[in-house]
């Protein structure tokens, strides 16, 4: 009775531990090959995030760390002139016709991008060629993706889906290229020669043509203006996907700021 009992009370035995390592014998390749595919799927996936990128400036409003109160403006009126005052100069900086006016003079209407095998990526700047894109069918043509491929030290594709339709053409550098949705001409940025010629016609690229609109919209989204306590400063942040582009955008939002603030 007292073996019965204590065979009763065994929880697991050695033909349990013997039918669980059968179990996992049978399905370890199983076992391998999900961890192994759920870990190349949040590599590709964390690699094909787009990068952002912050940058910062700052705004003296006035010569001195507080604003002067003998100032005929701000004499009788006090901290509260000043508080109304840094108020419309944060609005002024973060208004749409000040944007508007920085984004006509960086020249960010067009976007470019190398495309990898498995990640798309945006620069600035650093592409051997510059766009220039008069859209004639701007509902379809704007944010629609234009594939450039450069054949030689003269010659380039032009490719793009519009609707089901795919259509292709072939332009040289220098001259403009007509088509019945837009025009556009390709210069180059710097001469192609026999020794990165290689380097130029291996990447894909692809140019993307925003509209004015589009883009205040992107940059006034992603700023962010502040007084520093106590102080006349502002504090001007920006977040974009190009480091570089967030660095112009700033540096000529203020230039564009302090210009307007001399009129």
């Amino acid at each position: 009775m007292n073996s019965d009992k204590q065979t009763s009370n065994k929880l697991i035995d050695s033909k349990d531990l013997q039918s669980i390592w059968k179990l996992i014998k049978k399905n370890l390749g199983i076992l391998i090959l999900v961890p192994t595919i759920a870990y190349c799927i949040g590599f590709i996936y964390a690699y094909r995030l787009k990068d952002v990128y912050g940058a910062n400036a700052q705004l003296l409003l006035k010569s001195n760390e507080t604003y002067d109160y003998q100032d005929p403006i701000y004499k009788g009126l006090g901290a509260y002139s000043m508080y109304m005052d840094v108020s419309n100069q944060i609005r002024i900086l973060q208004s749409r016709d000040i944007i508007e006016e920085v984004v006509d003079k960086i020249d960010v209407n067009i976007s470019y991008f190398i495309s990898g095998r498995l990640k798309k990526k945006e620069v600035f700047g650093t592409l051997p060629f510059k766009a220039e894109i008069e859209i004639y069918n701007s509902e379809q043509l704007y944010e629609l993706p234009l594939s450039v491929k450069i054949l030689d030290n003269d010659n380039y594709t032009l490719s793009y889906i519009i609707g089901d339709q795919e259509k292709k053409y072939q332009g040289n550098f220098e001259e403009e290229l007509i088509t019945q949705d837009f025009g556009i001409k390709l210069s180059k940025n710097y001469e192609f020669s026999s020794t990165d010629i290689d380097r130029v016609l291996a990447p894909d690229y692809e140019i993307i043509a925003h509209s004015r609109a589009h883009m205040v919209g992107h940059f006034k989204s992603r700023i962010a203006v502040e007084n520093i306590e106590f102080t006349s400063i502002l504090d001007i942040n920006i977040t974009d996907d190009i480091e570089s582009r967030a660095k112009v955008f700033l540096d000529t939002l203020c230039a564009v700021f302090i210009d307007y603030s001399q009129r």
